[in-house]
């Protein structure tokens, strides 16, 4: 029986791209869509890139176009919240009260930014980035260029906002637990190439370091305090630390939940009326066999597609090789696999590292894991191709990069 009111509890792209596929897919019945945010659903990659530096605004990130939503009939709920879902029925209960009388649930609730549990966060220059309304904050900020920023935390959103804000003018400084930046997702070989693109552009790093707090005075902040090592001076620091998958409401459902929203292929919760997507879902891939909970924009968007065609009785599956993109300056890197399947790997170079062009693949028992480009093409999407094969290669063959990935 297919659903005749559909609730998408969260309007980021995980939520848009549901509320796109239902109708995509001929569904006619009502949907209403609901977030936190005033705006409708976006992209988020350009936040800390091209939108921080002034070079887009909220049009160019937009899932679809102005008027789509209405053109579908779609009922909106922005600003809002659901905060009840009752899982037998799938009525929801929003933040005011209203009820929502659906009988199909999307969950694609996202994430939130992690923060310190120090002296000091809720400072005037202490900055967290998930939304555009976050961005557009720091974007007023940065543009000034004269800008003492420290960013704490020295993974893709921290190394992409230090490449915006030294574009900017501004000076940076990257305070990080880890010895070079990216390290805990790239290793230490890779991340020191990271490390050097920064430093070459003016960036300084402070490695193995802890934040103990922020210093202010009349409630502005003046710097921040490492542990064993003074205070670094900041007119505007940046935590970039990470994000936790936002699970109240799937656990107020009573949800299995293991990281994430425990999902199959086909991202159905453990409730038959209830799916759930993006940042929140940790689906068991049938191409990893693990659980895979991925925070990036193209995981929403197939996984949104998904849940609105098992909603509407659809076959589709969730057996992508999770992507992203990220720039830094005019370095390129493209990242392709299962970051949970990287621990204990290390990597084949293709390539000269030293050159900064060059690809590198995670091997685990001969099979490619994850792998990423670094200002080297590939046009054919032919390393998410290798991944998704699941078959082993010969690390020698893997490591001469003359042999087309293709041919392995």
């Amino acid at each position: 029986m297919v659903a005749s009111h559909v609730l998408i509890a969260g309007a980021g792209p995980g939520g848009g791209a549901a509320t796109r596929g239902l109708r995509e897919r001929g569904y006619e019945g009502r949907i209403t869509l609901v977030g936190r945010d005033p705006n409708p659903p976006y992209l988020r990659p350009a936040l800390s890139k091209q939108f921080l530096r002034g070079e887009a605004d909220l049009a160019a990130v937009l899932l679809d176009p102005a008027g789509w939503l209405e053109d579908h009939h779609i009922e909106t709920r922005f600003g809002s919240r659901v905060t009840d879902i009752d899982p037998r029925n799938g009525t929801g209960r929003l933040e005011d009260g209203t009820t929502v009388d659906s009988d199909a649930v999307i969950l694609a609730t996202g994430s939130r930014p992690r923060t310190l549990p120090v002296d000091g966060m809720e400072l005037d220059g202490v900055h967290t980035l998930r939304s555009i309304d976050d961005a557009a904050v720091l974007r007023d900020r940065l543009a000034t260029g004269d800008q003492r920023v420290v960013i704490v935390g020295s993974g893709w959103i921290g190394m992409e906002v230090a490449a915006s804000a030294r574009l900017l003018g501004d000076s940076v400084t990257v305070l990080m637990r880890d010895p070079a930046p990216l390290s805990g997702v790239l290793g230490r070989r890779l991340g020191e190439h990271v490390r050097r693109v920064h430093e070459e552009h003016g960036v300084e790093f402070r490695s193995e370091v802890a934040v103990d707090g922020f210093t202010g005075a009349a409630g502005r902040l003046t710097g921040v305090r490492v542990r064993g090592a003074g205070v670094v001076p900041a007119d505007l620091v940046l935590v970039a630390i990470g994000a936790a998958p936002d699970l109240r409401l799937a656990e107020q459902a009573g949800l299995r939940i293991r990281d994430g929203v425990l999902v199959d292929a086909r991202m159905r919760s453990s409730s038959d009326r209830i799916w759930a997507v993006g940042d929140i879902a940790a689906v068991l891939h049938p191409v990893a066999n693990v659980r895979v909970r991925s925070e990036h924009f193209s995981n929403a968007l197939r996984g949104g597609a998904v849940a609105a065609d098992a909603v509407l009785g659809g076959s589709e599956r969730y057996d992508d090789v999770p992507t992203f993109l990220s720039a830094q300056y005019d370095v390129k890197v493209r990242f392709a696999g299962f970051p949970p399947l990287m621990t204990d790997a290390d990597p084949v170079v293709r390539g000269d590292i030293g050159s900064g062009s060059f690809t590198a693949v995670w091997l685990v028992d001969g099979r490619p894991v994850a792998g990423v480009h670094v200002n080297d093409p590939d046009p054919d999407g032919a390393l998410p191709a290798l991944i998704q094969r699941g078959r082993p290669v010969d690390a020698r063959r893997l490591a001469d990069a003359r042999i087309a990935l293709e041919e392995l």
